[in-house]
Protein backbone atom coordinates (compact mmCIF):
# COMPACT_ATOMS: atom_id res chain seq x y z
CA UNK A 1 0.00 0.00 0.00
CA UNK A 2 1.67 2.94 -0.61
CA UNK A 3 1.65 7.09 0.43
CA UNK A 4 -1.80 7.86 -1.28
CA UNK A 5 -3.70 4.90 -0.89
CA UNK A 6 -2.94 5.45 3.08
CA UNK A 7 -3.39 8.65 3.35
CA UNK A 8 -7.13 8.15 1.35
CA UNK A 9 -7.66 5.13 3.43
CA UNK A 10 -6.79 7.66 6.79
CA UNK A 11 -9.52 9.84 6.09
CA UNK A 12 -11.91 7.35 5.55
CA UNK A 13 -11.30 4.80 8.46
CA UNK A 14 -11.44 8.45 10.34
CA UNK A 15 -14.62 9.47 9.12
CA UNK A 16 -16.47 6.08 9.21
CA UNK A 17 -15.18 5.95 12.91
CA UNK A 18 -16.67 9.51 13.83
CA UNK A 19 -20.04 8.36 11.87
CA UNK A 20 -20.48 5.39 13.88
CA UNK A 21 -19.97 6.49 17.26
CA UNK A 22 -22.38 9.51 16.61
CA UNK A 23 -24.98 6.64 15.48
CA UNK A 24 -24.46 4.30 18.58
CA UNK A 25 -24.29 7.52 20.51
CA UNK A 26 -28.15 8.53 19.16
CA UNK A 27 -29.40 5.03 19.41
CA UNK A 28 -27.57 4.52 22.75
CA UNK A 29 -29.55 7.38 24.28
CA UNK A 30 -32.71 6.16 22.43
CA UNK A 31 -32.22 2.72 24.02
CA UNK A 32 -32.15 3.87 27.43
CA UNK A 33 -35.27 6.37 26.66
CA UNK A 34 -37.19 2.87 26.18
CA UNK A 35 -36.05 1.45 29.26
CA UNK A 36 -37.29 4.32 31.42
CA UNK A 37 -41.11 2.35 31.72
CA UNK A 38 -39.15 -0.24 33.37
CA UNK A 39 -37.39 1.84 36.18
CA UNK A 40 -38.17 0.96 39.55
CA UNK A 41 -39.81 -1.97 38.50
CA UNK A 42 -38.36 -5.02 41.12
CA UNK A 43 -34.92 -4.27 41.68
CA UNK A 44 -34.23 -2.82 38.14
CA UNK A 45 -33.26 0.68 38.74
CA UNK A 46 -30.69 3.59 36.55
CA UNK A 47 -27.41 1.46 36.93
CA UNK A 48 -28.70 -1.73 35.87
CA UNK A 49 -30.76 0.49 32.89
CA UNK A 50 -27.18 1.96 31.38
CA UNK A 51 -26.14 -1.52 31.80
CA UNK A 52 -28.72 -2.99 29.96
CA UNK A 53 -27.68 -0.10 27.08
CA UNK A 54 -23.78 -0.45 27.03
CA UNK A 55 -24.18 -4.69 26.66
CA UNK A 56 -26.28 -3.72 23.17
CA UNK A 57 -23.29 -1.62 21.82
CA UNK A 58 -21.60 -4.03 20.51
CA UNK A 59 -24.87 -5.20 18.62
CA UNK A 60 -25.44 -1.69 17.04
CA UNK A 61 -21.83 -1.36 15.69
CA UNK A 62 -22.60 -4.48 13.66
CA UNK A 63 -26.42 -3.35 13.00
CA UNK A 64 -25.33 0.21 12.13
CA UNK A 65 -21.73 -0.42 10.18
CA UNK A 66 -23.00 -0.70 6.94
CA UNK A 67 -24.74 2.71 6.82
CA UNK A 68 -21.41 4.30 8.63
CA UNK A 69 -19.77 2.77 6.09
CA UNK A 70 -21.91 4.77 3.03
CA UNK A 71 -21.28 8.06 5.68
CA UNK A 72 -17.72 7.55 6.23
CA UNK A 73 -17.03 7.13 2.55
CA UNK A 74 -19.41 10.34 1.26
CA UNK A 75 -17.60 12.46 4.28
CA UNK A 76 -14.08 10.89 4.38
CA UNK A 77 -13.82 11.75 0.21
CA UNK A 78 -16.04 14.81 0.84
CA UNK A 79 -12.81 16.26 2.72
CA UNK A 80 -10.37 15.36 0.52
CA UNK A 81 -12.14 17.09 -2.29
CA UNK A 82 -13.59 20.33 -0.19
CA UNK A 83 -9.42 20.96 0.04
CA UNK A 84 -8.44 19.88 -3.60
CA UNK A 85 -6.27 17.32 -2.48
CA UNK A 86 -8.45 14.61 -4.20
CA UNK A 87 -7.73 16.66 -7.32
CA UNK A 88 -4.20 16.22 -7.08
CA UNK A 89 -4.69 12.34 -6.39
CA UNK A 90 -6.57 12.76 -9.75
CA UNK A 91 -3.89 14.42 -11.39
CA UNK A 92 -1.08 12.14 -9.64
CA UNK A 93 -2.62 9.39 -11.93
CA UNK A 94 -5.02 7.88 -9.81
CA UNK A 95 -8.55 7.02 -11.49
CA UNK A 96 -11.86 6.69 -9.91
CA UNK A 97 -11.37 2.77 -9.74
CA UNK A 98 -8.29 3.34 -8.17
CA UNK A 99 -9.11 5.79 -5.12
CA UNK A 100 -12.44 2.76 -5.09
CA UNK A 101 -9.79 -0.02 -4.29
CA UNK A 102 -7.91 2.44 -1.64
CA UNK A 103 -11.34 3.26 -0.26
CA UNK A 104 -12.34 -0.84 -0.22
CA UNK A 105 -8.72 -1.37 1.41
CA UNK A 106 -9.36 0.56 4.57
CA UNK A 107 -13.27 -1.06 5.18
CA UNK A 108 -11.88 -4.55 5.06
CA UNK A 109 -10.26 -4.40 8.31
CA UNK A 110 -13.05 -2.57 9.56
CA UNK A 111 -14.92 -5.01 8.22
CA UNK A 112 -13.09 -8.23 9.81
CA UNK A 113 -13.03 -6.64 12.95
CA UNK A 114 -17.32 -5.59 12.66
CA UNK A 115 -17.90 -9.17 11.67
CA UNK A 116 -16.05 -11.01 14.71
CA UNK A 117 -18.41 -8.56 17.19
CA UNK A 118 -21.27 -9.04 15.46
CA UNK A 119 -20.61 -13.50 15.42
CA UNK A 120 -18.25 -13.80 18.51
CA UNK A 121 -19.20 -10.70 21.05
CA UNK A 122 -22.35 -8.87 20.41
CA UNK A 123 -25.22 -12.09 20.56
CA UNK A 124 -23.67 -13.55 23.81
CA UNK A 125 -23.82 -9.77 25.53
CA UNK A 126 -27.39 -9.01 24.39
CA UNK A 127 -28.64 -12.71 25.49
CA UNK A 128 -26.51 -11.51 28.93
CA UNK A 129 -28.01 -8.18 28.99
CA UNK A 130 -32.05 -9.82 28.59
CA UNK A 131 -31.32 -12.65 31.39
CA UNK A 132 -30.09 -10.10 33.87
CA UNK A 133 -32.99 -7.93 33.78
CA UNK A 134 -35.00 -10.36 33.54
CA UNK A 135 -33.59 -11.20 36.75
CA UNK A 136 -33.50 -8.10 38.14
CA UNK A 137 -37.00 -7.30 37.41
CA UNK A 138 -37.56 -10.48 39.25
CA UNK A 139 -39.24 -12.07 35.61
CA UNK A 140 -38.94 -16.09 34.93
CA UNK A 141 -35.53 -16.48 32.53
CA UNK A 142 -34.59 -18.97 29.69
CA UNK A 143 -36.50 -21.99 29.09
CA UNK A 144 -38.42 -21.25 32.13
CA UNK A 145 -40.02 -18.51 30.36
CA UNK A 146 -42.21 -20.82 28.29
CA UNK A 147 -45.22 -21.35 28.89
CA UNK A 148 -48.37 -22.60 26.30
CA UNK A 149 -45.63 -23.64 23.45
CA UNK A 150 -47.50 -25.75 20.24
CA UNK A 151 -45.02 -28.00 18.65
CA UNK A 152 -45.64 -29.46 15.19
CA UNK A 153 -44.11 -33.16 14.68
CA UNK A 154 -45.07 -35.46 11.68
CA UNK A 155 -48.98 -34.93 11.23
CA UNK A 156 -49.04 -35.01 15.37
CA UNK A 157 -49.72 -31.53 17.20
CA UNK A 158 -48.06 -31.06 20.55
CA UNK A 159 -49.17 -28.56 23.34
CA UNK A 160 -46.23 -28.37 26.46
CA UNK A 161 -48.17 -25.97 29.02
CA UNK A 162 -45.11 -25.50 31.34
CA UNK A 163 -41.47 -25.88 30.01
CA UNK A 164 -39.69 -25.84 33.66
CA UNK A 165 -35.82 -26.49 32.62
CA UNK A 166 -34.18 -28.05 29.72
CA UNK A 167 -34.88 -31.72 30.14
CA UNK A 168 -38.20 -31.62 32.43
CA UNK A 169 -42.02 -30.27 30.85
CA UNK A 170 -45.51 -30.57 32.36
CA UNK A 171 -48.13 -30.83 31.09
CA UNK A 172 -48.27 -32.38 27.79
CA UNK A 173 -50.94 -33.29 25.28
CA UNK A 174 -49.91 -35.24 22.10
CA UNK A 175 -53.12 -35.03 19.15
CA UNK A 176 -52.05 -37.92 16.73
CA UNK A 177 -53.58 -37.44 13.45
CA UNK A 178 -53.45 -39.46 10.26
CA UNK A 179 -53.90 -37.01 7.64
CA UNK A 180 -57.01 -35.20 8.88
CA UNK A 181 -58.95 -37.93 10.87
CA UNK A 182 -57.49 -37.81 14.71
CA UNK A 183 -56.65 -41.00 15.75
CA UNK A 184 -56.06 -40.48 19.94
CA UNK A 185 -55.27 -37.86 22.07
CA UNK A 186 -52.13 -38.67 24.56
CA UNK A 187 -52.05 -36.84 28.11
CA UNK A 188 -48.54 -36.55 30.48
CA UNK A 189 -48.58 -35.15 33.06
CA UNK A 190 -44.74 -34.99 32.84
CA UNK A 191 -41.72 -35.29 29.99
CA UNK A 192 -37.94 -35.51 30.03
CA UNK A 193 -35.97 -34.56 26.89
CA UNK A 194 -33.43 -37.74 26.20
CA UNK A 195 -30.86 -37.39 23.46
CA UNK A 196 -33.01 -39.05 20.92
CA UNK A 197 -36.22 -39.07 21.79
CA UNK A 198 -38.60 -37.68 24.42
CA UNK A 199 -40.21 -39.72 27.65
CA UNK A 200 -43.51 -38.62 28.53
CA UNK A 201 -44.82 -40.28 32.27
CA UNK A 202 -47.95 -40.70 33.86
CA UNK A 203 -49.46 -40.59 30.59
CA UNK A 204 -53.45 -41.51 29.44
CA UNK A 205 -54.49 -42.02 26.19
CA UNK A 206 -57.83 -41.67 24.33
CA UNK A 207 -58.11 -44.08 22.10
CA UNK A 208 -60.59 -42.73 18.33
CA UNK A 209 -59.45 -45.64 16.35
CA UNK A 210 -62.42 -47.96 17.70
CA UNK A 211 -66.40 -47.76 17.15
CA UNK A 212 -66.29 -46.47 20.91
CA UNK A 213 -63.85 -44.06 22.52
CA UNK A 214 -61.50 -46.38 24.59
CA UNK A 215 -59.58 -44.51 27.69
CA UNK A 216 -56.36 -46.09 28.71
CA UNK A 217 -53.22 -45.29 31.53
CA UNK A 218 -49.98 -45.96 30.62
CA UNK A 219 -46.64 -45.49 32.73
CA UNK A 220 -44.54 -44.56 29.82
CA UNK A 221 -44.48 -43.25 25.78
CA UNK A 222 -41.89 -42.52 24.18
CA UNK A 223 -42.08 -40.07 20.96
CA UNK A 224 -39.11 -40.38 18.35
CA UNK A 225 -38.31 -36.58 18.11
CA UNK A 226 -35.61 -34.47 20.01
CA UNK A 227 -37.32 -31.96 22.13
CA UNK A 228 -34.69 -28.68 22.79
CA UNK A 229 -36.16 -26.24 24.91
CA UNK A 230 -33.19 -24.00 24.22
CA UNK A 231 -34.15 -24.01 20.21
CA UNK A 232 -37.45 -22.27 20.64
CA UNK A 233 -36.04 -19.39 22.20
CA UNK A 234 -35.04 -18.37 18.64
CA UNK A 235 -39.09 -17.15 18.94
CA UNK A 236 -38.98 -14.25 21.26
CA UNK A 237 -35.02 -13.44 20.81
CA UNK A 238 -35.00 -11.03 17.58
CA UNK A 239 -33.45 -12.93 15.48
CA UNK A 240 -31.06 -10.23 13.86
CA UNK A 241 -29.33 -10.50 17.26
CA UNK A 242 -28.46 -13.59 16.76
CA UNK A 243 -25.07 -15.34 15.38
CA UNK A 244 -25.18 -17.25 11.64
CA UNK A 245 -24.30 -20.73 13.63
CA UNK A 246 -27.13 -20.36 16.57
CA UNK A 247 -29.58 -19.57 13.45
CA UNK A 248 -28.20 -22.02 11.65
CA UNK A 249 -28.92 -24.99 14.36
CA UNK A 250 -32.00 -22.90 14.70
CA UNK A 251 -33.15 -23.54 11.14
CA UNK A 252 -32.28 -26.93 10.89
CA UNK A 253 -34.32 -27.74 14.10
CA UNK A 254 -37.41 -26.09 12.85
CA UNK A 255 -37.29 -28.19 9.53
CA UNK A 256 -36.66 -30.91 11.41
CA UNK A 257 -40.06 -30.40 13.31
CA UNK A 258 -42.20 -29.19 10.45
CA UNK A 259 -42.21 -25.50 11.50
CA UNK A 260 -41.67 -22.89 9.26
CA UNK A 261 -38.18 -20.89 9.17
CA UNK A 262 -38.49 -18.61 6.89
CA UNK A 263 -37.85 -15.73 9.39
CA UNK A 264 -34.62 -17.62 10.60
CA UNK A 265 -33.51 -18.40 7.16
CA UNK A 266 -33.98 -14.53 5.91
CA UNK A 267 -31.81 -13.62 8.96
CA UNK A 268 -29.09 -15.81 8.32
CA UNK A 269 -28.66 -14.98 4.56
CA UNK A 270 -28.89 -10.94 5.72
CA UNK A 271 -25.71 -11.78 7.84
CA UNK A 272 -24.23 -14.10 5.07
CA UNK A 273 -24.09 -11.19 2.53
CA UNK A 274 -23.63 -8.79 5.25
CA UNK A 275 -19.74 -8.10 4.03
CA UNK A 276 -20.98 -8.03 0.41
CA UNK A 277 -23.35 -5.17 2.00
CA UNK A 278 -20.60 -2.80 3.08
CA UNK A 279 -18.57 -2.77 0.45
CA UNK A 280 -21.77 -1.93 -1.81
CA UNK A 281 -22.24 1.31 0.28
CA UNK A 282 -18.57 2.22 0.26
CA UNK A 283 -19.23 1.86 -3.60
CA UNK A 284 -22.31 3.90 -3.93
CA UNK A 285 -20.93 6.84 -2.36
CA UNK A 286 -18.10 7.64 -4.24
CA UNK A 287 -19.32 8.51 -7.75
CA UNK A 288 -21.46 11.36 -6.13
CA UNK A 289 -17.97 12.73 -4.25
CA UNK A 290 -16.87 12.87 -7.71
CA UNK A 291 -19.40 13.46 -9.78
CA UNK A 292 -22.96 15.53 -8.77
CA UNK A 293 -21.26 16.26 -5.17
CA UNK A 294 -17.86 17.38 -6.47
CA UNK A 295 -18.55 20.97 -5.28
CA UNK A 296 -21.36 20.27 -2.67
CA UNK A 297 -21.25 21.53 0.59
CA UNK A 298 -20.60 18.74 3.74
CA UNK A 299 -24.25 19.16 4.80
CA UNK A 300 -25.41 17.79 1.17
CA UNK A 301 -22.82 14.89 0.87
CA UNK A 302 -24.37 13.87 4.69
CA UNK A 303 -28.11 14.50 3.85
CA UNK A 304 -27.08 12.14 0.24
CA UNK A 305 -25.76 9.25 2.44
CA UNK A 306 -28.72 9.24 5.17
CA UNK A 307 -31.17 9.44 1.98
CA UNK A 308 -29.52 6.38 0.47
CA UNK A 309 -28.98 4.69 3.96
CA UNK A 310 -32.12 5.31 4.53
CA UNK A 311 -33.69 3.50 1.51
CA UNK A 312 -31.65 0.61 2.15
CA UNK A 313 -32.90 -0.19 5.59
CA UNK A 314 -36.39 0.27 3.86
CA UNK A 315 -36.09 -2.23 1.41
CA UNK A 316 -34.57 -4.53 3.60
CA UNK A 317 -37.38 -4.07 6.16
CA UNK A 318 -40.09 -4.22 3.15
CA UNK A 319 -38.69 -7.79 1.76
CA UNK A 320 -37.76 -9.41 5.13
CA UNK A 321 -42.15 -9.54 5.87
CA UNK A 322 -42.62 -9.45 2.53
CA UNK A 323 -40.51 -13.02 2.17
CA UNK A 324 -43.11 -14.35 4.98
CA UNK A 325 -46.17 -13.48 3.51
CA UNK A 326 -45.54 -14.35 -0.20
CA UNK A 327 -43.69 -17.06 -1.59
CA UNK A 328 -40.45 -15.95 -2.09
CA UNK A 329 -37.19 -17.54 -1.06
CA UNK A 330 -35.67 -16.19 1.83
CA UNK A 331 -32.19 -16.27 0.10
CA UNK A 332 -33.71 -13.95 -2.56
CA UNK A 333 -35.07 -11.43 -0.29
CA UNK A 334 -32.03 -10.96 1.72
CA UNK A 335 -29.68 -10.43 -1.25
CA UNK A 336 -32.20 -8.37 -3.32
CA UNK A 337 -31.34 -5.18 -2.12
CA UNK A 338 -27.83 -5.53 -1.92
CA UNK A 339 -28.00 -6.56 -5.92
CA UNK A 340 -30.04 -3.31 -6.83
CA UNK A 341 -28.11 -1.31 -4.97
CA UNK A 342 -24.60 -2.84 -6.30
CA UNK A 343 -26.26 -2.31 -9.66
CA UNK A 344 -27.06 1.13 -9.22
CA UNK A 345 -23.41 1.44 -7.55
CA UNK A 346 -21.77 -0.15 -10.58
CA UNK A 347 -23.33 2.00 -13.16
CA UNK A 348 -22.25 5.49 -11.37
CA UNK A 349 -19.16 4.31 -11.07
CA UNK A 350 -19.34 3.27 -14.83
CA UNK A 351 -20.54 7.02 -15.69
CA UNK A 352 -18.18 8.98 -13.42
CA UNK A 353 -14.65 10.09 -15.43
Amino acid sequence: MNILTRYIAQFVLLATGLVLIILIGVESFIEFLGQLPDLSVAHYGILQAIFFVLLQIPADVYQFFPVACLLGSLIGLGWLASSNELLIVRASGYSVMRVTMAVVAAAMVMLLIVTIIGEMVAPPLVSFAETKKAEAMQRLTGVQALQGVWLYHGDDFIHVDQINSETSQTGILVYDFIGTKLQRIISAKKGVAQERFWDLQQVSELDFTGKKIQQRYLGHVNINMVFNPNLLQIGQVDPTQESMWVLYQNIKYRMRAGLNSSQLEFAFWERFFRPITVLVMICLGIPFVFGSLRDATMGSRVLTGIILGFGFYSMNQFFGPFSLIYPVPPLLAAVLPTILFAAIGVFLLLRTK
